[in-house]
Formats: structure tokens, sequence, C-alpha cells
């Protein structure tokens, strides 16, 4: 299964046409679904449930939703991934973040699903403890892929340097590793066997760690999200944590 980990669609002037749009455009690029970012988007006209049930009429298409939150500081964790999977009723939560301490805690944070590193400071905060825990918790880690096709000079090498840092890091605690089309348009989802090659050639990535990037890993993140449904042990342990934070 091919499936591209993050998607920004505009869902103005209907749902179900303009979902319609972004379905056939994942299609001719080979992804069998997409995992749609709702942080930023009007709850009345883009709630998880319209887009999964638009996922279900667009079956064998897989459309699975996250929510992004933004942790400033330690002290504001518990309060804010308390119930945070019952409030956003979405299938995966995405926490960002450019403090150490709180990508170390949120690491092992069974309500936390992706670390997503976009920024500077973020990609400069994260470090081998933070992916031995991403490893061991099985959390994934997550990087814009359209920097290193997009961005030149001094701040594309700055990107490149930090996801060499990550992707060795990664590799060494076995932390799974994603890149996100991040398209907000049609024409900037890109296909995996694309990000692969890019991987390969601008971070000297191996073929087999390449696929594990553009295609097992976001395949994870789906079994992931889909297990939790039906694992009652699962959401058991997600009430507990939301109990006790």
């Amino acid at each position: 299964m091919l499936i591209e980990p993050r998607v920004l669609p505009s869902l103005t002037g209907g749902n179900k046409e303009v979902i319609g749009r972004w379905i056939a455009r994942a299609r001719s690029v080979g992804y069998d679904g997409f995992v749609m970012d709702v942080s930023d988007k009007d709850k009345a006209t883009n709630s998880p449930e319209i887009l999964r049930g638009e996922g279900v009429e667009a079956r064998p298409f897989t459309i699975l939703t996250r929510r992004t939150i933004s942790l400033d500081d330690r002290g504001s964790v518990k309060a804010r991934l308390a119930g945070v999977r019952g409030r956003s009723g979405t299938d995966a939560i995405c926490v960002r973040s450019s403090s150490a301490e709180v990508l170390n805690f949120v690491a092992k944070d069974g309500r936390v699903d992706i670390i997503r590193l976009e920024t500077q400071a973020e990609l400069e905060a994260f470090n081998d403890g933070i992916a031995s825990l991403a490893g061991q918790y099985g959390t994934f880690v997550e990087l814009p892929f359209s920097p290193l096709v997009r961005t030149r000079g001094a701040s594309r090498s700055r990107f490149i340097r930090a996801c060499n840092k990550i992707l060795e890091a990664c590799g060494t605690h076995h932390a799974r590793l994603l890149f996100s089309s991040d398209a907000e348009r049609l024409v900037d989802v890109k296909n995996a066997w694309q990000k692969a090659t890019v991987l390969q050639i601008l971070l000297d990535a191996s073929k087999q760690v390449g696929r594990e990037i553009a295609i097992k890993n976001p395949a994870a993140l789906v079994d992931r999200c889909r297990g939790r449904e039906g694992n009652l042990a699962v959401a058991t342990q997600d009430a507990a944590e939301d109990d006790a934070a």
C-alpha cells in the first residue's frame, strides 16, 4: 500500500468535489491513500467524521485524518494532551516542538503518533535520546519533503545537514522516519518513488532506506491507526494516559 503521510487541501466549495480531485491526483501518482491534516481547517465543514465518510465512499482508496499540536514547553504537555484523542476525533496525533525536553516526553507518550520537525529550531532540538525513545515506543518522526527540492543556497544546505543527522539517528535507533509532501496544491503531491530517489541522491540514503521511508513507514502508520480502532487494549491505554495527565 502506498500512502502519502500529509496533505493539506483547502476544502472550500464542498468537501465531496474537492476530495474527489485530491483522490484522483493521488491515484494518478500511484497512491492508495493519504493522511489529511485537519489542524487548521473549519470544524464545521472539515470534521474528521465527514472526511471518514468520504473515505468510505472512495474505497478502496484510504483517507485518514491527523491533527498537529504545537507544544512550547514541558509544563503545557499534560494539559494539551489530556483527552486529546476524544477531542480531536482524528486518526493520528502529531506534535511539534523546538524543546528537546518536550520531544523527549512525547516520544514515549502513547497518545502521540508522530513527531513533526519542520523549523530549524525543531530540527536542531532532535537528538539521539529522542530517536531512541521513538524507536522503542514506535513513534514516527516526520520531516517535510519540499525543502529538499524547493529551497536553494544556505537554507537548503542547513536543511540537508539537519536531515542527515536525523536520518542517522533514526537509523541507529530504529525509529521510523517519514518524509511528507505537505501538499497544499494538487501538483505538490509527490509520488513515493520520486521521494525515494531524491533521498538517495541528496541524503545518500541507501535504496533500501529510501524505500522504507517512502513506502514501508507510511503504510506502518496506517496500520498503527487502524490497529488502534479495533484494539481494546490500546484504547484502554489511551484512556488511562488521559486520566493520568
